[in-house]
């Protein structure tokens, strides 16, 4: 039997015994839960199981570490509104780079793509900002990938300036944020 990461699992015996048996294969660290499993087997009768447990025990590196600190311009907008704009922008937007360019100033995003041919499109929407005036780059497929996996109505962009990571958070309705955390890269525009 070959798992779902390719690698060989041994052959699966037709024959059954008796009892439960629990296996699970992944990391052995407290955020997957491997120790939830443990403490529930612990309470069956000791006859009547078998625990098999696989995994690594290596650390991963904090995440926290590589996001981006100082954003501290906050653009709030409806997900939908966004979405919509950034799929009418995106149609001249070059093949390539799939870069769209949005212009942030105080109320309004402006959204632009440029294609190799000399296409061209423009869009703008209303957005909750009140800061400094800013130009940033993005592949517009991986902010739409964002967009589709959100379920909140309205989302905040955390940004500081046109080269650093952009922080994409969920907002309830009452904005507050949901927990959720999306980072994403931004393209260098031309000329910068």
């Amino acid at each position: 039997m070959v798992g779902d990461l390719g690698f060989v699992i041994s052959s699966v015996s037709k024959t059954v015994a008796p009892g439960l048996r629990i296996g699970f294969v992944g990391t052995l660290v407290w955020h997957k839960g491997a120790h939830v499993l443990v403490e529930a087997v612990r309470r069956l009768d000791p006859q009547g199981y078998e625990l098999l447990l696989c995994g690594s025990l290596d650390t991963f590196p904090d995440y926290t570490a590589v996001l981006p600190k100082g954003n501290d311009k906050l653009v709030t907008v409806d997900r939908d509104v966004l979405a919509q704009a950034i799929r009418r922008v995106s149609i001249t937007a070059d093949r390539i780079t799939s870069q769209i360019k949005l212009g942030i100033e105080s109320g309004r995003m402006e959204m632009s793509a440029r294609g190799t041919e000399g296409s061209q499109s423009e869009d703008e929407i209303s957005v909750s900002y009140d800061g400094d005036a800013l130009e940033i780059g993005f592949n517009f497929t991986y902010l739409q990938d964002i967009l589709k996996n959100i379920r909140s109505d309205s989302i905040q962009l955390s940004l500081k300036d046109s080269q650093s990571a952009a922080l994409i958070t969920p907002l309830t309705e009452d904005g507050e944020e949901t927990g959720v955390l999306c980072l994403l890269m931004p393209l260098r525009l031309a000329g910068d």
